[in-house]
């Protein structure tokens, strides 16, 4: 008998590293976009642009800290799904970041609509344009919050034979 996990087993036992790659696919997605924007030359809002490479960079590091197993890494990670769960547009004002995995729920107008994939977007800030009013909540980044917020809760001890175990 072998201790060959398959690839399955391996990220259910191990959700740390499941979030730290949806960070990284995200973040690293979404910074190739915006530099693909520019070299091509595009306009863009510049509030825009400053909030999706801050998001990015705060994104991408929260899953570095996670594949280090960093001390601070889950509050880290917290901190990074946690603009992702609620979203909004309402007037000229749109608040919308998404990065890697999401089941998404939107409500506006006299429609309810699922999405889910893996994608990355990041768009906040105001806008010329009249947007119609919606809401929508992303399930994936709070499962994942949940998750991480119940680990936070555990005394040190148990959490480090659990990363030890890991290993």
């Amino acid at each position: 008998m072998t201790n060959d996990t398959t690839f399955v087993a391996h990220w259910i036992a191990n959700p740390r590293s499941l979030i730290a790659y949806s960070l990284l696919l995200g973040a690293v997605a979404g910074t190739s976009i915006w530099a693909r924007y520019l070299l091509a030359g595009v306009s863009f809002t510049f509030w825009f642009l400053l909030s999706a490479v801050a998001y990015y960079t705060f994104a991408g590091y929260a899953g570095v800290k996670l594949l280090k197993r960093a001390s601070s890494a889950d509050l880290w990670a917290v901190a990074a799904l946690l603009p992702q769960v609620l979203q909004f547009q309402t007037g000229g004002m749109v608040f919308k970041i998404v990065c890697g995995l999401h089941l998404t729920l939107t409500i506006g107008g006299w429609t309810i609509n699922f999405s889910f994939g893996a994608g990355t977007n990041v768009e906040v800030g105001v806008l010329d344009a009249d947007l119609p009013t919606a809401l929508a909540i992303n399930l994936v980044p709070l499962l994942l919050i949940s998750y991480l917020w119940h680990q936070l809760q555990e005394p040190p001890n148990k959490r480090l034979k659990l990363a030890a175990r890991l290993d």
